[in-house]
C-alpha cells in the first residue's frame, strides 16, 4: 500500500503522531486518534486525526523521550535511559531536545563486540 495510514500506531509522513484508530485504542493524551470526537472538535476546531493536541510538544507515539504525563520532551536531568548499552556502544539518555532517543556513542576503536565480528 502507498502512503501513510492514520490510525495504525506508526508515525508516517504527514502525521505528527499516531496513537490508533479511536478513543478505545488511543491511550495517548497528547495525540488525537484517527476518529476525532465531536467534543474535541468543538473544543479545538483545528483538531484532526494523527495530530498533537493543542499545547503539546510531543506524543509518546513519536518516540521514547516524550513524557506521557506532560506531553513534553523528557529532560536530560530526568536521567531516563532510552537505549541500553551494548558491547559495541554506550547507553543513550533522553536529552530534552527530541522525542526520539539520541544515537548512542560507540565504544573505543578496536573494542571487540558483536561476538567478535566488529
Amino acid at each position: 500500500s502507498a502512503g501513510a495510514f492514520c490510525g495504525n500506531k506508526i508515525v508516517e509522513a504527514g502525521e505528527e503522531c499516531d496513537c490508533g484508530y479511536d478513543y478505545v485504542e488511543c491511550v495517548d493524551k497528547c495525540c488525537y486518534p484517527r476518529q476525532v470526537s465531536e467534543y474535541d472538535r468543538a473544543q479545538n476546531e483545528s483538531a484532526k486525526g494523527c495530530s498533537r493536541r493543542y499545547g503539546t510538544q510531543c506524543s509518546p507515539s513519536q518516540g521514547p523521550c516524550c513524557s506521557s504525563e506532560t506531553c513534553q520532551f523528557v529532560p536530560l536531568s530526568a536521567r531516563v535511559q532510552c537505549k541500553a548499552e551494548s558491547d559495541c556502544s554506550y547507553d543513550s539518555m533522553c536529552n530534552g531536545s527530541s522525542s526520539e532517543c539520541p544515537p548512542s556513542l560507540p565504544r573505543a576503536n578496536k573494542t571487540r563486540c558483536n561476538e567478535g565480528t566488529q
